[in-house]
């Protein structure tokens, strides 16, 4: 049943009372709840907890289980359900044998489970530890260890497998071809999450292809004899004969095929030069000589082709068959990480009824809050439980997509989908701009079907109206290059953070007895949500030049924040000296300070850059001696980290850019502190040092998902506080400012698991179905840029600010958010939003 919001008398939308009331009482069907932000999910699940276990719920409070999608969600959702089980026990309309089952449920709440889905199946698999095929003993290593154990895991089996005879045609033939070992790794990280389902993953080895490269240099041959006769200055004379027939020559004097291949695969076959009127003058065909050079290029690029496809083929099926033995391995060890636990418990699952059976009887109220639609293992995971547990008790909560991605055939009978479209959070310009934007979206043909969950205004009260915009619109089409609209959209962001203080926007003030009462926002008020860190250094420089303190708070842009990439490519030149790269990089730091100057006159006076060779006097000519000193304290540092731990190396050089930088706002200070934390975590798990550690930064760097909620309530440093829309999920803030949207969520992987199969496309190389898997990948990005989008804008509560800002020369993508939104303005600005498409302007 669908049950849907009703228009009352005058005109205004109730809220969605009958499926809320559903939620909360229906305790004889299975359910599944969408609705957007705002709308009162969470409440509803807290609803149906009081209610089951005020009923008597078989088990009481220990036969409840609801899974949130992170820590700190789970952390609120306690609260919320034990502040709700208190008010309800004191009900004295209750019976009193339900208010007594609802008081004894309080107090013995920490019976309940109410964790991650994650610590759901850590919990599953500890207590099957001997049904999950573990030994009796055994440990889980923490998110960092478990990478550097990877790390070290990586390192050991590319060699091994470079000396196996049986494998050495083809590293050869792939390194001739441009792809080396390390390639690889992201692919491998891509299997780990497959476990014992390697070995149906339709990865194949095929024979390597003899090369016929007699088939390929004929007609170039053929072509090249038109060198020493063609029209003179003609551009295919002169390729023919100062290009091409050299190349023929250095391929006849090379021995070893596989540098043969690699030269062959790099020429340049010209097949479209020359000027047809001056051959014809020479009486010379010009096409014979064209189509000779198309059959080289045909034959060459054939032969690469197959090439790479079976090099590919030979090295994917090593590869899977040593990360299937790594994996066992780690689980008859017993020394398992954690996206193992997720494994084990799916196939918990799946594959032993007796697990099953028990945890029917255990937990008759299984709840899920939030579907987990990124993570495929998570999702099965939630199909498994809504499918075979809970006793028709389960609700899973999520979008109408996320649902969509369950097998609705395994579901129980019966299981009855509600949607919540009464947003009780936000205010009225809000919802309509977002359902503005959302419906332009959506309704696209490149979203493949994608639909918008409509959502309809429910907050009670007064307009604050006035002060400040409800939703304010920045900039749009812009020209310059990227580097440049970024910094003007974020010199703009940085002014409307300025303005809310200002201007004195109003906020929904925390005062029980009047819902509408407000009062003058602050900079804690402020929450600006990212994509990803693809515009932060931008952020940060314009935020510290407006004098806005601000913070950062999750884990993935702290590790691209300004301060801690300052002190992340000082060490990178400590563990690599020879590199002139990272060691420029470090003097340009503010710890060392070095100008463009300085660099330039160091280098032009034949300075070197490797600090362990460097002189205490700089070389005459070199300017002053900024360099030489700064050279001098790398190597001092170097020298320090072959005696101290990684976490007391990192600390001396964060003091030491603590004095340079001499940050007063609370951003510098948090992010530095987390980055200090994590190089002991590093010390302590004897791991490579410092090269592990700058390969768990650089990981945490590219990596979305590794963000963490935050809590709900404001900052208490009274900074605006800046974070990944992700790490805002299921949160409220009274001012959102949304920028950063030219660009995809999340980088382009390199291999995906499609329909049972391994995809893979690196450095030219492929799958054959890659195309069509490729596809599919960019169909999800565009929906899942949107869905974030959804995410992004229902975070607001009184205010909504968008950045619009995107290069006017960039070419279209379908994740593109800001151009796609600036293409719907008319219909944001219909409804109320303020369009400021400049600083301090508006547009009509």
């Amino acid at each position: 049943m669908d049950v849907r919001c009703q228009p009352a008398l005058d005109g205004r939308f109730v809220p969605d009372a009958a499926a809320r009331r559903t939620v909360r009482t229906a305790l004889d069907r299975p359910l599944f709840l969408t609705g957007g932000g705002g709308t009162g999910k969470t409440t509803g699940l807290v609803g149906r907890v009081v209610t089951a276990l005020a009923a008597g719920v078989r088990g009481g409070v220990a036969g409840v289980a609801v899974l949130s999608p992170t820590e700190n969600a789970a952390l609120a959702l306690r609260g919320g359900i034990q502040a709700a089980l208190g008010e309800a026990a004191s009900n004295r309309w209750l019976p009193e044998p339900a208010r007594n089952r609802l008081t004894a449920a309080a107090d013995h709440l920490n019976d309940a489970v109410l964790t991650t889905l994650a610590g759901f199946a850590r919990r599953l698999v500890i207590e099957h530890p001997i049904e999950a095929g573990l030994p009796p003993r055994f440990s889980v290593r923490d998110e960092l260890s478990a990478s550097l154990g990877l790390d070290d895991w990586w390192g050991k089996v590319v060699p091994e497998a470079l000396a196996d005879p049986d494998l050495t045609g083809s590293w050869q033939t792939a390194a001739a071809l441009g792809l080396a070992p390390p390639r690889l790794r992201p692919v491998a990280d891509v299997l780990q999450s497959a476990g014992e389902g390697l070995g149906q993953l339709g990865v194949e080895p095929v024979s390597l292809p003899l090369w016929r490269l007699e088939s390929v240099l004929a007609p170039l041959r053929t072509a090249i004899q038109f060198g020493s006769v063609g029209p003179a200055g003609d551009e295919l004379t002169t390729y023919l004969h100062d290009v091409l027939a050299p190349a023929l020559v250095d391929l006849d004097a090379e021995t070893d095929e596989s540098r043969r291949v690699a030269a062959l695969a790099r020429l340049r076959i010209d097949d479209h030069a020359g000027d047809a009127e001056a051959w014809d003058s020479a009486d010379l065909d010009r096409g014979e000589v064209l189509r000779a050079l198309r059959r080289a290029a045909a034959e060459r690029d054939e032969h690469v082709d197959a090439a790479r496809r079976a090099v590919l083929s030979i090295l994917l099926s090593w590869l899977r068959s040593a990360v299937l033995t790594e994996t066992r391995r780690r689980r008859a060890a017993g020394t398992l990480h954690p996206r193992d636990m997720l494994l084990l418990a799916r196939d918990l699952l799946v594959e032993n009824d007796d697990v099953l059976a028990s945890l029917r009887q255990r937990w008759p109220v299984v709840l899920v809050d939030e579907l987990p639609e990124r993570d495929r293992l998570q999702l099965e995971l939630v199909h498994l439980l809504t499918a075979n547990v809970g006793e028709h008790a389960v609700v899973a909560v999520g979008s109408e997509q996320a649902i969509d991605q369950l097998d609705h055939q395994a579901q129980p009978p019966g299981t009855e989908v509600l949607a919540l479209r009464q947003n009780l959070r936000a205010r009225p310009r809000i919802v309509a701009t977002a359902n503005a934007a959302l419906d332009g979206l959506w309704a696209e043909a490149d979203m493949g079907g994608g639909r918008n969950l409509v959502l309809h205004p429910g907050r009670r009260g007064p307009s604050i109206g006035g002060d400040g915009p409800d939703v304010l619109l920045l900039g749009g089409a812009s020209e310059g290059d990227a580097a440049e609209v970024r910094m003007t959209e974020a010199r703009h962001v940085a002014t409307a953070c300025r303005r809310v203080v200002e201007e004195r926007w109003q906020v929904r003030a925390p005062s029980p007895a009047d819902s509408e009462a407000t009062q003058d926002a602050s900079y804690r008020d402020v929450t600006v949500l990212l994509p990803n860190g693809g515009n932060l250094a931008e952020l940060e420089t314009a935020l510290h030049a407006s004098d806005v303190p601000y913070s950062i708070g999750c884990p993935s842009l702290t590790w691209q924040s300004r301060a801690v990439l300052n002190v992340l490519a000082v060490l990178e030149a400590v563990a690599h000296p020879t590199d002139a790269l990272a060691v420029v990089a470090a003097l340009r730091t503010p710890v060392f300070n070095c100008t463009d100057q300085d660099v330039t006159r160091w280098q032009r006076a034949g300075s070197h850059w490797d600090y362990r060779l460097a002189s205490t006097a700089q070389p005459p000519g070199s300017g002053d001696d900024t360099v030489a000193a700064s050279l001098r304290a790398l190597r001092r540092y170097a020298e320090l980290n072959r005696e101290l731990t990684i976490d007391r190396l990192v600390e001396l050089v964060i003091g030491e850019l603590t004095l340079a930088e001499s940050p007063t706002s609370g951003a510098p200070r948090d992010s530095l502190h987390r980055v200090t934390e994590l190089a002991r975590v590093c010390a302590e798990s004897n791991n490579d040092g410092l090269s592990a550690f700058l390969r768990w930064g650089r990981e945490q760097a590219r990596h979305d998902d590794v963000d963490e909620a935050v809590p709900e309530t404001r900052s208490e440093d009274g900074a605006v506080r800046v974070l990944t829309i992700r790490a805002a999920e299921g949160r409220e803030f009274p001012i959102v400012m949304l920028t950063g949207m030219t660009g995809r969520i999340g980088a382009a992987p390199p291999a995906v698991l499609l329909d049972g199969r391994l995809e893979v496309a690196v450095e030219g190389f492929s799958t054959p179905r890659w195309a069509r898997a490729s596809a599919e990948l960019e169909r999800r990005a565009a929906m899942e840029s949107v869905r974030s989008l959804s995410v992004a804008v229902t975070r607001a509560a009184d205010h909504l600010v968008m950045s619009l800002y995107h290069p006017l020369s960039a070419s279209f993508d379908a994740t593109n958010l800001a151009a796609r939104l600036s293409a719907v303005l008319p219909g944001m600005t219909a409804v109320g939003a303020v369009w400021e498409p400049r600083t301090g302007s508006r547009g009509g």
